[in-house]
């Protein structure tokens, strides 16, 4: 786990991208002192949008074929 958008600053409109890079790093075990042990499989939901005009995006990450 990376502590949430806080810790990264929550750069507004990238991070959606950023948290998608993460769970890249994690299944291709890149993500140093923050690696989970054996993951397979990641989800990100991002929600943007002003009042009444709301947006939600929800990704969800996988190795092909497993590990």
């Amino acid at each position: 786990m990376d502590g949430g958008l806080k810790c990264f600053g929550h750069p507004i409109a990238a991070s959606g991208l950023r948290m998608a890079y993460e769970i890249y790093n994690q299944l291709q075990g890149r993500a140093g002192e923050r690696q989970l042990s054996n993951p397979s499989i990641g989800l990100t939901h991002n929600l943007g949008g002003v009042p009444y005009l709301g947006i939600a995006a929800i990704s969800i990450l996988g190795l092909h074929g497993g590990k």
